[in-house]
């Protein structure tokens, strides 16, 4: 018998993890699917100011105790070296839209919940998702155009 197994899809520090993807300094020292290799960066506000919150930290900067929703200038107390990243917010939701439109070709059944989140529901057992954890580990590694 057929069943719908759903699942919740959560980028991880996504602000964060956009910027390093998208800057050519971070990006090419960056192992694909390794965040320790992520530099300690944030999205925040005015580094010069030493304003605003940290609206998404990478796993590095988070080693250091960087959290969100932190104060900036707690965090650069904490680590003054924090590489600090205003944030893009239409590039955060281009990149959304694109990750989206890749998941339809593999989950028809998805709901996008918020920039960064997701529900997807895939048909189980079928011979695209032979078991439901090799189908998100697929997902989590980047293996959706397989699918297509």
């Amino acid at each position: 018998m057929t069943q719908l197994i759903y699942g919740l899809v959560d980028m991880q520090s996504f602000y964060a993890s956009c910027e390093v993807a998208s800057l050519a300094e971070y990006a090419a020292r960056r192992k694909e699917f390794d965040d320790s290799t992520d530099p300690p960066l944030v999205v925040s506000g005015d580094p010069a100011r030493r304003s605003g919150i940290i609206l998404a930290a990478t796993p590095t900067a988070k080693r250091y105790g960087v959290e969100n929703a932190m104060r900036l200038g707690e965090a650069l107390r904490l680590y003054p070296r924090l590489i600090v990243v205003r944030p893009h917010m239409a590039f955060y939701l281009h990149v959304s839209v694109r990750i989206q439109m890749l998941m339809q070709q593999c989950f028809p059944f998805q709901e996008q919940f918020s920039v960064d989140e997701g529900f997807i529901a895939f048909p189980y057992p079928s011979n695209l998702f032979p078991d439901p954890v090799s189908a998100a580990r697929n997902l989590q590694a980047g293996q959706v155009r397989d699918c297509v």
